[in-house]
């Protein structure tokens, strides 16, 4: 595995968050909720501005229901664009 930068790797953890947890069907708030934490929190997570402890990776990976190790693989996609997804 290649070496990664710090920031680089905070951000695909962000995206692979946001990517897990969107394919459960899970909303961020939800997510937050469950978490007992603040979504406008989650949403930092997801845009990689947050660096999360192993701990926090560790707890976010069980209510995903994934390995932690899931977390830290490079995300599947891009990021996803701003603001709320569009209605299909």
């Amino acid at each position: 595995m290649a070496a990664i930068d710090g920031e680089t790797l905070i951000r695909n953890v962000g995206h692979r968050i946001g990517e897990l947890r969107r394919a459960r069907g899970i909303t961020q708030e939800a997510f937050a909720a469950r978490a007992n934490i603040g979504f406008r929190y989650v949403q930092k997570v997801e845009r990689g501005v947050v660096n999360l402890t192993l701990v926090t990776i560790a707890q976010w990976a069980k209510w995903l229901g994934v390995d932690p190790q899931d977390l830290l693989r490079p995300p599947k996609g891009k990021a996803p664009g701003r603001g709320r997804p569009t209605r299909r």
